[in-house]
């Protein structure tokens, strides 16, 4: 779905953790509100937590949006 650029879209950022390496996202996602955003961490972490079964470790997500900093 493509929304017009006159609607305010709040940009989101999903960080990870894996033991001691951390990735900053240094882009962030647009997105139109705090539900888009879980639904997208929902989706991520299940992908993350996937990986990190198959891999034996264990990661840490964190989201925080622009308004944060």
């Amino acid at each position: 779905m493509i929304l017009p650029e006159c609607v305010f879209m709040e940009r989101f950022f999903f960080d990870i953790q894996s033991g001691r390496d951390f990735f900053a996202d240094e882009e962030g996602l647009r997105l139109p509100n705090q539900k888009a955003a879980q639904l997208e961490a929902l989706q991520t972490l299940a992908g993350i937590a996937k990986e990190s079964i198959s891999w034996g470790r264990a990661a840490r997500f964190s989201s925080r949006s622009a308004l944060d900093e």
